[in-house]
């Protein structure tokens, strides 16, 4: 593989909300040659960064909007991705969302591999330009990456082909994070943590804990971490509650002060749910990583491929998604079950690392461009 050449393409690189994007960078830091194409960046990449230059398609700009109603425009826009394919002469490019895919597909003529994320394959997916430009993509990618069997189910419905749709589990760096699992004392101290979205489900987590306050030791509180659009909505449904002074919001933290969050809790909850617009999760939340990694019991929901990390009982609790009564009930059965959180955070803690540790997801990558490479020569 000593003649590997890798491009990661990521439009928008960088932020508070896209840690799993920096692993899959990371997973191609050691290769002898491997680059970032971006168009804009505001974080640190492991790899060198190749700034690509497309002035009709800023992130966000209104004409990038437009791409993301009508994925035809884009392609001719984009020219900047060939300029860079010259210049670098990947052996495999490597583009992070499937509209990312299909920009640089339609651009570009190096073995592409894309990788799917949430928003590309639950909003989109429901409009008629999109899953015409994911046909196309199907027909151009040589593999497409989930993170999940949940969201292969939803490539493949979307038209990709079986054969190429591969599960790489996300990596997130957790074998450098102490295993600390929390002592469960009074008061106790439940933390949520994700961006103030509809999927997250923080309304839900909000209910069940007001509706157990009466039932937990005095001065338990709620921590909600993260911002976004719902946050004044968030902050008056939580005044409503008669346990509105122990719920508390931080704002958006960067990873260490959430990890550190996380050790001075006893139960993480996570109850994503499919939003009314068709927003989902895709895969699982990496939170979720973080906090078995950290030796925290997780609460979560059957949503997307949280399944995929949390089996209910061995490695966390499952409520049905959307319900807060099934929420509160797990949230219950969760704590009737403190004198196992050694265990079952043990057993988390193994199970996670040993499926989405940093080396594992390497050589997955790894073994995923050779097969690439070699299938395109023998199809030659």
């Amino acid at each position: 593989m000593n003649d590997l050449r890798v491009a990661h393409v990521v439009r928008d690189h960088g932020g508070l909300t896209e840690p799993f994007i920096h692993h899959r960078l990371l997973a191609s830091a050691g290769l002898p040659a491997a680059e970032l194409w971006t168009e804009r960046t505001s974080g640190g990449s492991p790899l060198p960064v190749r700034q690509v230059d497309l002035p009709r398609m800023a992130p966000g700009s209104l004409t990038d909007r437009a791409f993301h109603r009508v994925p035809v425009i884009g392609p001719p826009l984009a020219a900047g991705y060939r300029n860079a394919e010259v210049a670098f002469a990947p052996s495999v490019i490597h583009a992070h969302y499937a509209t990312t895919g299909y920009l640089i597909g339609e651009t570009t003529h190096t073995p592409l591999v894309v990788n799917t994320y949430g928003f590309d394959v639950t909003i989109l997916s429901r409009r008629r330009l999109w899953r015409r430009a994911y046909r196309r993509l199907a027909d151009r990618a040589a593999a497409i990456i989930v993170e999940g069997p949940t969201m292969a189910d939803s490539a493949r419905a979307l038209g990709f082909r079986s054969d190429r749709v591969v599960i790489i589990p996300i990596a997130a760096g957790l074998g450098s994070i102490e295993f600390r699992a929390t002592v469960p004392v009074a008061p106790l101290r439940l933390l949520a943590c994700g961006r103030f979205v509809e999927k997250k489900g923080h309304d839900q987590a909000i209910m069940a804990f007001a509706r157990l306050a009466p039932e937990l030791p005095a001065d338990s509180e709620l921590v909600i971490i993260g911002d976004g659009p719902l946050r004044p909505d968030l902050e008056r449904l939580a005044l409503a509650q008669s346990s509105a002074g122990c719920i508390r919001f931080t704002g958006a933290v960067p990873r260490p002060a959430f990890l550190d969050e996380l050790r001075r809790s006893h139960l993480f909850l996570a109850p994503s749910r499919t939003a009314r617009n068709g927003d989902g999760e895709g895969g699982a939340p990496t939170t979720i990583l973080d906090a078995q990694a950290v030796g925290v019991p997780v609460v979560a929901s059957t949503h997307a491929d949280i399944p995929y990390l949390v089996a209910d009982g061995t490695t966390g609790f499952l409520a049905r998604e959307g319900d807060v009564a099934s929420l509160v009930h797990t949230i219950r059965r969760a704590l009737e079950a403190r004198p196992q959180w050694l265990g079952l955070t043990q057993v988390a803690r193994r199970a996670t690392l040993d499926r989405n540790g940093d080396d594992t997801v390497r050589r997955q990558l790894l073994d995923l461009y050779a097969r690439v490479l070699a299938t395109q020569r023998t199809s030659r």
